[in-house]
């Protein structure tokens, strides 16, 4: 056994993954004793049995690259040998063996990396060399699953012949070696909840799992396939796709894999993993010449390839995201190759090209369809992305608002939280966006933004949020107090579900509520408290929110805003809501916040008095202060002297 250190799939890569198989002086795989899969075990027993475990891939691996012959991408039938890219699957594969529990990954990745290869490889030798060993393929077409099987029958057919086994059956998408009992069968998602029927599973390869919605149903075929699956310490289980947007299956199990939840294991594969994925200058520079420019060819980057680069070289690593992040310094002949395939293969779309070879894990579940957002619009707010700097609930000390931060324990204890970016700074007008949910075990969820406003840029900063399941009269009450802590901050509180909130805040004597009137008239009188969320008014407030998040005017730094944000579709009725199974309380709470804020028409647009000079914008707000003043004291009965609370539209 030896012991070395590998610094990443690429050169520029500054990111590496837990590495347990190391490659020996022979060229041969061997397992590293110091690996971090192996550090944690203290049972000697135990370490045994994981050094054990790993081994075995490493056999598996050097049993395939010295016998095995693939069809490559020049056609030609050549040995197999791994790539940078499977090696990092290789690796994830033999960390969970040596852990001695069984391999269940997802394997979001880039086109044409070969993963598939991979996995077919593993399974064919796995089950040529153990007894008893059942493999099983699931593909989402029947032309992919031919493709896949012929795969398996050249592995056969050019075994050298000390190895060849004779064969019970090898038609119908299926090897059955007839002394060791031992399958491996290629399927298709049309089988649907038949799958696995009949015999125990060691190894599962799902092929192209995010499309698999699309050709049957999804769960229903792998909950039928998975209590078929061995829990032994070499079951391998692997999903493997090209993502297809925020889909109802893979994306759904790869959010919670990165959430925490079950026991998947992602590794993400960005297209700038794999060496083969660029070119030289020289190379560019004829190919272009060739293809439709005369004279000099350039080699700056564009504004949108300057924005990727900082984006694949900033992404932020913690613990657990050691195989979905890769930070990494793109080289010219990474872009170079870059263009060139947007330009041949993606029809010159950059979007085609980000949904074939994504670049982060964000990038790879962007929404397919017709979408609100825009993919840069979404990636520009995940940029913008940053831990509060206090996570916890509003109280009221000796009749004075205040925020206090709660613990990690009880965070996790607590189905909702108040999260701060920015506490109240004097001389800023605050305004308050509130969706509001019944607050019942299992429903929607309640969500606030705080709004610090800049109306000289016209422009609105998010320093702190509500989120959660929560009481409609503990909610009042913490935006009650929330409100009070940002100077009396204008509160607007969705009336549309429940009355409850705006009742308890009206009881509990807040300064300063939101008083609507029909956005589509502005000579409207003031008729009800709080905002409501309509025919009229939901297009409104969505092409607001629209239009300033991709100006860049509205800045947010929750995490949790853009995964919302991607999944907004159009319905059945055409109306934008999100997807079946996906929540859009943040995204109308922000939305009910720029529409109050005032800051652009029902169009969209940014108002004109941006345009108009200064002295003439602070004499017309001052008047518009006066007329609202006294529209708010009509709607009360007061005298305009006797409160200044402000009523905004």
């Amino acid at each position: 056994m030896t012991s070395s250190s590998r610094s990443s799939a690429t050169s520029t890569t500054t990111h590496s993954y837990p590495e347990t198989l190391v490659r020996g002086s022979d060229g041969t795989w061997e397992v590293d004793e110091n690996c971090v899969a192996l550090q944690a075990i203290t049972d000697p027993e135990r370490f045994e049995r994981g050094v054990r475990q790993a081994m075995k891939l490493a056999k598996v691996v050097n049993f395939a690259e010295r016998y095995l012959k693939i069809v490559t991408k020049r056609a030609k039938l050549e040995p197999f040998r791994l790539n940078a890219v499977q090696v990092i699957v290789v690796q994830l594969i033999a960390f969970c063996w040596a852990q001695l529990r069984p391999a269940q990954i997802l394997i979001p990745k880039s086109r044409q990396m070969g993963i598939s290869t991979l996995l077919q490889t593993l399974l064919f030798v796995l089950a040529l060399l153990t007894r008893n060993y059942r493999c099983l393929t699931v593909a989402h077409r029947e032309d992919s699953a031919g493709m896949i099987f012929r795969m398996s029958r050249t592995f056969e057919e050019w075994l050298p012949r000390k190895f060849r086994r004779e064969l019970k059956t090898k038609t119908k998408g299926c090897l059955e070696w007839r002394d060791t009992g031992s399958i491996t069968q290629v399927a298709t998602i049309g089988t649907g909840d038949g799958l696995g029927m009949g015999f125990t599973l060691n190894a599962f390869h799902g092929s192209e799992v995010a499309v698999w919605a699309k050709r049957g149903d999804a769960k229903a075929a792998w909950t039928s396939a998975a209590p078929a699956i061995a829990d032994n310490e070499d079951t391998l289980i692997a999903f493997e796709s090209t993502p297809d947007g925020p889909d109802p299956f893979f994306y759904d199990l790869c959010s919670r894999s990165l959430a925490g939840f079950g026991d998947w294991q992602a590794v993400f594969l960005p297209w700038y993993l794999d060496p083969t994925y660029r070119i030289s200058r020289e190379e560019y520079a004829l190919r272009v010449a060739r293809a439709r420019f005369e004279g000099e060819v350039h080699f700056e980057l564009t504004a949108e390839e300057q924005e990727l680069v900082k984006l694949v070289a900033s992404q932020p690593t913690v613990a657990g995201e050691e195989w979905i992040r890769w930070p990494c310094q793109l080289e010219i002949e990474q872009i170079l190759w870059r263009r060139i395939t947007i330009e041949n293969k993606c029809d010159g779309d950059v979007d085609t090209f980000n949904r074939y070879y994504p670049s982060t894990w964000e990038m790879a579940f962007q929404s397919r369809d017709v979408q609100l957002f825009s993919g840069h619009t979404i990636e520009r707010i995940k940029a913008q992305a940053k831990p509060p700097t206090g996570v916890g609930a509003m109280h009221a000390v000796k009749g004075q608002a205040s925020f206090r931060a709660r613990d990690k324990a009880e965070q996790d204890r607590s189905k909702w939280q108040v999260m701060v970016w920015e506490e109240p700074q004097a001389g800023f007008e605050y305004m308050i966006g509130a969706d509001v949910a019944e607050g019942v075990e299992g429903g929607d969820f309640s969500a606030a933004y705080v709004g610090k406003l800049d109306r000289a840029l016209g422009q609105v900063e998010v320093v702190a949020a509500v989120h959660g399941t929560i009481d409609p009269d503990l909610y009042a009450e913490q935006l009650d107090l929330l409100g009070q802590w940002y100077g009396d901050a204008l509160l607007a509180v969705e009336c549309n579900r429940t009355f409850e909130v705006m009742r308890t805040l009206r009881k509990r004597g807040y300064k300063n509520l939101y008083w609507r009137m029909d956005p589509t008239n502005p000579r409207s009188k003031v008729k009800h408290p709080g905002w409501h969320t309509n025919t009229k008014t939901r297009p409104i407030m969505l092409s607001i929110l629209k239009a300033m998040a991709r100006d860049n005017d509205v800045v947010v730094y929750d995490g949790e805003l853009p995964g919302e944000m991607q999944t907004m579709v159009p319905g059945k009725n055409g109306r934008w809501e999100a997807r079946k199974g996906y929540h859009d309380d943040r995204v109308m709470a922000l939305a009910i916040l720029l529409a109050v804020a005032g800051f652009r028409d029902k169009r969209g647009r940014r108002r004109r008095e941006r345009e108009r000079p200064a002295e003439e914008k602070s004499e017309s707000a001052a008047v518009v202060a006066m007329h609202r003043r006294k529209a708010w004291a009509a709607s009360k009965n007061l005298n305009t002297s006797a409160d200044e609370s402000t009523y905004t539209m």
